[in-house]
């Protein structure tokens, strides 16, 4: 077994660059050797009784419910 290491800084061509080899049956994953330091906000949970309609303005035309925006706003880190 022979072993290929490719350095990019384009995180989107070594995505495809992956997805070609994949498809070619190599073994590929990709690796992110950067050190960034992840950064973790504290999640408060949601206050219930909060007046979601004195925003309403920001929100007008879109039919978006608070649920919905909490999701897109915080994920899986709910």
């Amino acid at each position: 077994m022979s072993t290929i290491i490719i350095e990019t800084k384009n995180e989107t061509v070594a995505l495809a660059l992956i997805n070609f080899l994949k498809t070619l049956d190599f073994k590929a994953k990709l690796k992110n050797t950067t050190k960034k330091k992840e950064v973790i906000l504290p999640i408060e949970p949601a206050n219930d009784d909060a007046d979601f309609m004195a925003l309403a303005g920001i929100w007008e035309g879109k039919n978006i419910t608070l649920h919905q925006l909490r999701e897109k706003a915080w994920g899986d880190r709910l």
